[in-house]
């Protein structure tokens, strides 16, 4: 009997194979490539074949053909572009998961959700180098989220986290996915600054809750951030769950693993892991290696490759803050950094609006809308500093600003107290625990001048062996004042 629909199939293949044939060949083809290498199909060729009216599951079949590369990108304006011509989300799903050929770079910039998982077991209080794996890995981890863009969908997933033996393999959605502003990062920092590890690590189990918040956008472009210090403690199956996540989610190679101390036995099971979710292991026996690993995690995974900024003429009357030398003697200035809305110290270059490294330069401020002043100290060591809050400007307004009538400054001794690892100038409702999440300002030496807003403020002392010390429970500091703490 004759089979009209195999025919028709057949046609397509011809079809679009002669549309790489024809693309090559006006490109200029190479008398040395082999006759037999795939034809690339781009994205042009795919509507192209819309357009002619091919239907979605012929297209489907052809671009699965061995003599087929698919050499596309799905980012937002694509999808666009494809729902105009009234395609299903199936097929937009389908296509991404075979835009395996996009460039590293493109696909960074259209990653829509991030799954970033935490272990919190108690291993995580063993060392690596001078430090706990766990903070270690905390302060990556806040990093990370700092660095992630806001137009990006973030969930946040821990497990190990709850003492009992009840619970020792318990796994928790911290943060379902959602959107993420600045707000939503500085409140998903504080929660990671709240946990303790405890229990056991269940990868396995964490693996299905991760699949099941990325599901939740099926037709978007996913990523996954695993990190641990160990293999499956649980009784789950972390690779068949890895495995299953790569069919059943738009991951591509986007599947990140980050190991802190592992053993060869327990390295050996990461790496599984990793391999059977077609992503990436990053082995971190140090705590440098550890940052490395988050640096290029970040640029291969979470940052979107910055665009250059269009200069745009002003005809209106500009607005503009000038920040002015001290008249009195300051620790050097890095930057001073106008932010727009809320931030907190990690998250202040990627909310910067506008800044300065010198004093006397017009920093210019593009709108009336409240803004935040932060004053960021040269001392690798000490933190940046929120100098003002809610300013704004009318049109055609400038002023002339002195650190000095915002921030005071505070130099302790340190007599009778012992060597000291570390200074904290904290909030008020700090506690011995909480002094260094609720640091204000920090030093690492006796007698540096601290900057520090105008304020009350409790003063700590980290010795370097035994728990912290309260110096001042309510320091007082005023603006162009030095206080002076023996």
């Amino acid at each position: 009997m004759f089979d009209f629909n195999l025919v028709r199939r057949a046609v397509a293949v011809a079809f679009l194979l002669g549309i790489a044939l024809a693309a090559a060949g006006a490109g200029g083809a190479d008398d040395n490539q082999s006759k037999d290498a795939p034809q690339i199909i781009t994205f042009d060729d795919l509507k192209k074949l819309l357009r002619e009216g091919k239907e979605e599951e012929e297209i489907l079949q052809v671009l699965s053909q061995s003599t087929v590369k698919v050499n596309l990108v799905l980012g937002d304006d694509q999808i666009k572009q494809l729902k105009k011509m009234r395609v299903s989300d199936e097929f937009i799903a389908t296509l991404k998961k075979k835009a395996v050929g996009a460039p590293a770079a493109a696909q960074v910039e259209n990653v829509t959700d991030i799954v970033i998982i935490l272990d919190c077991s108690l291993s995580m209080l063993e060392k690596i180098g001078d430090q706990t794996k766990w903070d270690v890995a905390k302060a990556a981890v806040k990093n990370l989220v700092a660095s992630i863009g806001d137009e990006r969908r973030v969930a946040f997933i821990v497990y190990g986290h709850v003492a009992g033996d009840d619970h020792k393999c318990d796994v928790e959605v911290k943060r379902p996915i959602a959107g993420i502003n600045a707000k939503g990062k500085v409140q998903l920092v504080e929660v990671i600054d709240e946990l303790t590890p405890r229990g056991n690590t269940p990868i396995g189990k964490s693996l299905q809750y991760a699949g099941k918040e990325l599901a939740k956008n099926p037709s978007g472009l996913h990523a996954l951030i695993l990190v641990t210090d160990g293999m499956e403690t649980c009784n789950g199956e972390p690779e068949v769950e890895a495995a299953k996540l790569t069919k059943s989610l738009n991951l591509g190679n986007r599947f990140r693993v980050i190991g802190l101390g592992l053993k060869d036995e327990e390295k050996d099971a990461v790496q599984k892991i990793a391999r059977a979710g077609q992503g990436k292991y990053y082995d971190g026996q140090k705590p440098e290696q550890v940052v490395g690993a988050f640096e290029d995690l970040k640029k291969e995974v979470v940052q979107a490759p910055k665009k250059e900024a269009k200069a745009e003429k002003v005809v209106s009357k500009r607005r503009a803050i000038k920040f002015l030398e001290p008249d009195i003697k300051f620790p050097a200035m890095k930057e001073i950094h106008l932010v727009k809305g809320k931030a907190a110290h990690y998250t202040l270059n990627n909310q910067s609006e506008a800044h300065t490294a010198a004093y006397g330069d017009d920093l210019p401020v593009a709108s009336d809308a409240k803004f935040e002043v932060w004053w960021v100290p040269k001392d690798t060591d000490a933190i940046p500093v929120r100098m003002m809050n809610d300013f704004s400007l009318k049109r055609g307004e400038t002023v002339e600003i002195k650190p000095e009538q915002y921030l005071g400054l505070v130099r302790v001794s340190g007599k009778g107290y012992g060597e000291a690892q570390e200074i904290i100038i904290s909030t008020k409702d700090a506690n011995k625990v909480s002094a260094k999440n609720k640091e204000v300002q920090t030093s690492k030496a006796y007698g540096k001048d601290m900057v520090v807003p105008a304020g009350k403020y409790k003063l700590w002392i980290i010795p370097k062996k035994g728990d912290a010390i309260l110096v001042e429970e309510e320091l007082e500091v005023k603006a162009g004042k030095l206080n002076e703490v023996e």
